[in-house]
């Protein structure tokens, strides 16, 4: 199933609920690797099929409790050298304090069936379709530079869009 977009709500934004949501959470690295693009992430970081990015992959856990698994691909190789001290809590903070800044660009969401590797790491049944949350962050400098398709327990997640009336009293 292909996601919509509602090009006649652009000005619905995420509150600090959902954005915030997981971050005194415990997130370990499961993986760090210099990997070719996928075609995934080629369509989402505009870049070229098997050039290479930097594909770091994360568990969420709250409580002990495996929350989400988020498979991250970044563009900027300049960053892999530091990447490689990130040993536990949120990347994007980990980024942060190494002058990386990432501001989020564009979330989509959509559910995907879990495979194998996801279905044990989240516990979850085989096949089970859980939310799933691509996001595309830009840096400092505007260009695209992580594009992330976070697959997340349903149970243990709340999702709040939150809507502005428009000018011309549309809601």
């Amino acid at each position: 199933m292909n996601s919509v977009s509602y090009s006649h709500y652009t000005s619905t934004c995420f509150s600090q609920s959902l954005l915030k949501q997981g971050s005194d959470a415990a997130c370990e690295p499961l993986l760090a690797a210099l990997r070719p693009a996928s075609q995934e992430a080629v369509a989402a970081l505009a870049c070229r099929e098997g050039e290479q990015v930097i594909h770091p992959r994360t568990l969420l856990r709250q409580e002990d409790v495996p929350v989400c698994i988020t498979p991250h691909f970044l563009p900027q190789l300049a960053g892999w050298s530091q990447l490689q001290h990130y040993r536990s809590g949120s990347l994007h903070d980990f980024l942060q304090q190494r002058q990386q800044p990432l501001s989020l660009a564009q979330t989509r969401i959509s559910t995907h069936c879990v495979q194998a590797q996801a279905s044990r790491l989240s516990a979850v049944p085989l096949q089970a379709p859980l939310p799933c949350i691509r996001t595309l962050r830009r840096g400092a400098d505007g260009q695209l530079a992580e594009y992330a398709a976070r697959l997340t327990r349903g149970e243990m997640t709340e999702l709040m869009l939150e809507h502005q009336a428009k000018n011309n009293g549309e809601e």
